[in-house]
């Protein structure tokens, strides 16, 4: 895909709707998720790839993350976490991410420590404790 013109061997005339959605993720103010659904085929990489170049030249900082690529990992949020820790910034940006970062890495590890714990609880219905302590159910 061309950096200087995205839409240059675009013949589905996506535009509009990258457009759109680029208006849509700029004037947000809060977080939010964008789920992207559609058959294998149909774009959805080219549409996303258009859509980071239009928000890239826009000044919004973007990362782009292929679950498929890390579809043999057990966890996948950690496999994200491990990506976004990975990403390079310019220095100017870098001491507030790290911070911020930790905080997200700590509340990660938590996530999926309670995870286990709730997975193993309710997987052997309450029999085996993930503490190692056996609790015959009630």
């Amino acid at each position: 895909m061309e950096s200087d013109n995205p839409y240059a061997h675009d013949l589905l005339d996506r535009k509009p709707l990258v457009d759109s959605l680029s208006r849509l993720i700029r004037n947000r103010d809060i977080p939010f998720a964008l789920s992207l659904d559609s058959p294998f085929g149909t774009g959805k990489t080219t549409l996303v790839r258009m859509l980071m170049t239009d928000l890239k030249s826009k000044g919004v900082h973007c990362i782009y993350f292929n679950a498929w690529e890390v579809d043999f990992a057990t966890d996948p949020l950690v496999a994200l976490i491990s990506f976004i820790d990975d990403i390079e910034l310019n220095k100017d940006d870098e001491n507030e991410y790290r911070k911020k970062f930790e905080a997200v890495k700590k509340l990660t590890g938590y996530i999926v420590k309670r995870g286990a714990v709730i997975g193993m609880k309710a997987i052997t219905g309450g029999v085996v404790n993930i503490d190692g302590n056996y609790s015959p159910p009630a």
